[in-house]
């Protein structure tokens, strides 16, 4: 077993606004590989989310969540104390993850009313 790490730093950052210093904080966050949701991103429940990218099959979101957080992935979830998926703040790149799978609707091809001679 390990022996604990006990870590202290001081950090001191001034810019000339506080935009500035978040889009800072978040640029450095996605360059070590976190996922950086926007300001006032909205939680959804897993409904929300699965309706509005054409999601239907539970298990296999459920799956996806599992391995995308095994692959060192990050996704904030709110889970009740029983385990349950409550709510989740997805991002974009999660959001193409769940989709790779997804078969596109054909499209049926335009039917031209003009009439060639």
């Amino acid at each position: 077993m390990s022996e604990p790490v006990h870590l202290r730093m001081t950090l001191d950052v001034t810019a000339k606004n506080q935009g500035v210093l978040t889009q800072f904080c978040a640029d450095h966050c996605r360059s070590v590989g976190y996922n950086v949701a926007p300001a006032h991103a909205k939680w959804e429940s897993k409904r929300e989310f699965m309706k509005r990218l054409g999601l239907k099959n539970h298990d296999s979101v459920n799956r996806d969540i599992e391995t995308w957080l095994a692959r060192g992935n990050t996704l904030p979830l709110d889970r009740a104390p029983t385990g349950k998926l409550m709510e989740l703040l997805s991002n974009t790149d999660f959001e193409a993850f769940c989709k790779r799978h997804k078969s596109l609707e054909k499209i049926k091809p335009q039917t031209s009313t003009h009439k060639h001679p």
